[in-house]
């Protein structure tokens, strides 16, 4: 009779880790975009242009060997040339998914005080990620203490 009271304090423990994953993850992507949209707000909008697209070995996965990518751009702010890689400052993500071309035009933000801050659209990927995941373990958390409590 012990050891069940004890698998059921484990699943219990487990159910509501997942609940809280399945709350924070969403909760974490929208505090990030809502971040971002601030910013957009106190930055000017610009235009940059893809010059470069630099690779990067990504892995193997069943026997096919697959290559990451991450665009440089160039854009100017009163004509003196600026580049950045990435998707902000400071960035080094590389990604397979949704690199613009070379010679492609994206738009970009640049905060007016400091020219070599900036960011541009990133994959929706990553967000999208996190709210998928997030609602699974939040459908799964709950639905676990439903079914252990014998309301299902």
């Amino acid at each position: 009779m012990g050891n069940l009271n004890s698998n059921y304090i484990i699943m219990v423990v487990v159910f509501l880790v997942m609940i809280t994953v399945g709350v924070l993850a969403p909760a974490s992507a929208m505090r990030k975009i809502m971040a971002k949209n601030r910013k957009k707000r106190t930055y000017t909008k610009s235009e940059g242009t893809v010059v470069q697209r630099v690779a990067r070995f990504g892995g193997v996965c069943g026997g096919h060997v697959y290559t990451l990518y991450m665009p440089v751009f160039e854009y100017f702010v009163d004509g003196q040339q600026y580049l950045f890689s990435g998707y902000k400052r400071n960035d080094q993500t590389y990604t397979n998914v949704g690199v613009p071309a070379v010679g492609a035009k994206r738009t970009i933000w640049i905060n007016p005080d400091d020219p070599t801050d900036v960011f541009t659209r990133e994959p929706a990927s990553m967000q999208a990620m996190f709210f998928v995941i997030g609602a699974c373990m939040l459908f799964f958390g709950i639905g676990g203490l439903f079914a252990l409590f014998g309301v299902i």
